[in-house]
């Protein structure tokens, strides 16, 4: 179960790094109309974002999944933490305008996330 949970960490870590550098890259493949779709993301969000806040929340993130490798406690209950706050501020973030690549990789990001959750507190990983 150990090596299996390691496996979905690393493949959750790559999955979520591609997420956020998507964003930057996807003008590669977007026609134009697409790319001024795309524009309004976030429109009429409650919470003012900027590019440190981006790159600094992919950060821990990282640093949550390499504890989570090396089964650092701390990052077992940081991993909730942020999990909760995401789901919390996804409320306040506007309208979410992605791409057909964007949704499908978060989707998958968030089903390992899930089987992480499960993983975490329901197996022989949680001792």
């Amino acid at each position: 179960m150990e090596k299996l949970f390691r496996y979905i960490v690393v493949i959750s870590t790559v999955l979520f790094v591609f997420l956020h550098i998507l964003p930057f890259i996807d003008h590669m493949w977007l026609t134009e109309k697409e790319l001024d779709l795309a524009a309004y993301d976030a429109w009429g969000a409650n919470l003012p974002t900027n590019i440190y806040f981006y790159w600094g929340n992919l950060s821990v993130w990282v640093t949550i999944f390499i504890g989570l490798f090396f089964y650092i406690p701390v990052s077992r209950t940081a991993f909730v933490i942020m999990l909760v706050l995401t789901s919390i501020a996804s409320f306040f973030y506007g309208f979410s305008v992605l791409p057909a690549i964007s949704a499908t990789v978060g989707n998958i990001v968030t089903m390992t996330d899930g089987a992480l959750l499960v993983m975490l507190y329901l197996t022989s990983v949680s001792r």
